[in-house]
């Protein structure tokens, strides 16, 4: 995927910041965006809800009822900002 230097730099501030290691060793940032989450936005955007198979041992999936929403912050800027 071809992304604009503003986003670019914008999610490598995201991946610096990261304190919680990335339980899928960062494959969509690794793969130059060609490996994107399987995620959708819900609403006016406030939340993203994650259809990952093993969702339910992410670090960053967070179980509410029959779903699961994404925490993960480089995951959350993808879905906001190309997958909408």
């Amino acid at each position: 995927m071809d992304i604009a230097q503003e986003h670019r730099e914008r999610i490598d501030q995201i991946v610096a910041k990261m304190t919680t290691p990335c339980p899928k060793d960062l494959v969509c940032y690794k793969s130059g965006f060609e490996v994107l989450p399987n995620t959708k936005v819900i609403g006016r955007g406030d939340l993203v809800e994650c259809f990952e198979e093993n969702r339910q041992s992410c670090r960053y999936g967070l179980s509410f009822g029959q779903g699961t929403f994404c925490k993960c912050p480089i995951r959350n800027y993808i879905a906001r900002n190309f997958l909408m």
